[in-house]
């Protein structure tokens, strides 16, 4: 049997975020083939997953879902509210 092996970037997929996660913004790049391209700025702490409980979880579903995000590093109480789909887990 063939075992498989996972790079150690390797990170949880953004369908299953939850509150405390930290995520970005998503870049253009295949990050895989091109390990050294410049990933977007900009790190947002997750305070709420917003949408339909039936999507929950689902990557199918993961555009039907909402983040609501909070700047890391800035002391505001403002909160953004972006589609799930634009952004991946750190």
């Amino acid at each position: 049997s063939r075992v498989r092996t996972y790079s150690c970037f390797m990170t949880k997929p953004i369908h299953r975020a939850q509150a405390g996660d930290l995520v970005r913004k998503q870049g253009w790049f295949d990050y895989d083939r091109y390990p050294n391209a410049a990933r977007p700025e900009g790190l947002f702490m997750v305070v709420n997953v917003l949408g339909p409980d039936e999507c929950r979880g689902r990557a199918i579903f993961a555009h039907e879902m909402t983040l609501r995000l909070w700047p890391v590093g800035e002391e505001s109480n403002r909160f953004t509210d972006v589609p799930m789909n634009l952004y991946e887990v750190v």
